[in-house]
């Protein structure tokens, strides 16, 4: 595991701990952020929101919790090209603004690593997510890793897959397949079970019962609050003008 350079902490506003020298817009300068495109996006990009979305929206209240993708992970001090980008990252018992204005997730910084990162599969990227990545995320602490790689596992070799790290080494997540291709597991670190099903990647919230939404769901909820505020508005209108 590499531990990150820390300094002493101190509590922020919303109850995190931070470092007591923590100057974003420094290391904004001296750690560039990531500008390179996530790959494959045109055929991923719905996939990649499906992943990201319900986390985003989950944890949209929360300015102690870091979601993002395609963010580099700077995992050593001084060294602008020690960093690794995942698709996807959620860190818990952070500064979220501190962190956006920083441009990056400065390890040594922040304190920490994240609790959960997941890379979606591509013909360019998936041999390193399975080697290097994978081995990188193992020795700087990462409790969980997931890969997802829709629509059938073709270069993954499976569609969906959790890691937990145990004694610095990644071990299997128990998944459970069926019906059909559906195949599910259950993330310790989010509290939620991460599910393929019918060609969607969906996040199930056992302890509440349910689904959290997708963005499908948030856009069909809108388009129905929209479509009940015009039916009330015409109905007023209609007893104003009786």
């Amino acid at each position: 595991m590499v531990t990150p350079t820390t300094t002493p902490a101190i509590t922020g506003a919303n109850g995190s701990t931070l470092p007591m020298e923590y100057d974003p817009a420094r290391l904004y300068d001296a750690y560039p952020p990531n500008e390179e495109p996530m790959a494959d996006i045109a055929r991923l990009l719905y996939h990649f929101l499906d992943m990201m979305w319900p986390l985003i929206e989950l944890f949209r209240k929360r300015p102690d919790v870091f979601v993002n993708g395609n963010v580099f992970i700077y995992y050593l001090d001084g060294d602008d090209v020690k960093a690794i980008a995942p698709d996807l990252m959620v860190s818990f018992d952070v500064d979220e603004e501190r962190i956006m204005e920083s441009g990056s997730y400065h390890m040594w910084a922040v304190g920490k690593p994240p609790e959960i990162v997941m890379e979606i599969g591509s013909k360019s990227t998936y041999n390193r997510d399975l080697t290097e990545k994978r081995d990188v995320y193992a020795k700087l602490g990462i409790p969980q890793y997931w890969l997802f790689d829709p629509p059938n596992g073709s270069n993954y070799n499976f569609i969906l897959k959790g890691l937990r790290l145990v004694n610095g080494e990644y071990v299997e997540i128990l998944m459970v397949e069926g019906p059909g291709d559906a195949i599910r597991g259950h993330s310790e670190v989010l509290g939620l079970d991460l599910c393929w099903e019918n060609g969607t990647l969906r996040f199930y919230d056992p302890a509440a019962g349910e689904y959290l939404k997708n963005q499908e769901d948030t856009i069909i909820a809108r388009e129905e609050a929209e479509a009940e505020v015009r039916r009330l508005r015409a109905q007023l209108a209609d007893r104003n003008q009786a």
